[in-house]
């Protein structure tokens, strides 16, 4: 635990920034495609034999390689999305200027000391 010193950061601003394991909530499309592949998977296996059934599984193919692309990138752009906030606070960290580092809402991401000396934690 960071001794709550004169130079200790808050809670707020001592947050690291966290890569999804998987794309946010408001990317359903991968899971959407899976779904809709693992669905006609399922259809392609009951028509066996048929003429729908190849049709079936190469959308089913299809699909799925789809949601592992969407997945896949969704993943990427959030761990560069951290290396780039990893970046601006080693940037601004030796700063003597007062400099804050917010998220869209305002909350305060980082914090660097000049800012700290200035506004307290």
């Amino acid at each position: 635990m960071q001794d709550k010193g004169a130079n200790a950061m808050s809670d707020r601003a001592d947050r690291p920034a966290q890569a999804p394991v998987w794309p946010s909530a408001n990317s359903v499309q991968p899971l959407l495609l899976a779904g809709l592949g693992i669905l006609a998977g399922l259809v392609a296996l009951w028509l066996s034999g048929r003429d729908g059934a190849f049709v079936l599984s190469a959308i089913a193919g299809g699909c799925l390689g789809a949601a592992v692309l969407l997945a896949g990138r969704g993943i990427l752009v959030a761990k560069a999305r951290a290396r780039t906030l990893d970046r601006a606070k080693e940037r601004m960290g030796d700063d003597p200027a007062p400099t804050l580092l917010t998220d869209r809402a305002g909350q305060i991401l980082f914090m660097n000391p000049g800012a700290e000396a200035r506004l307290g934690t």
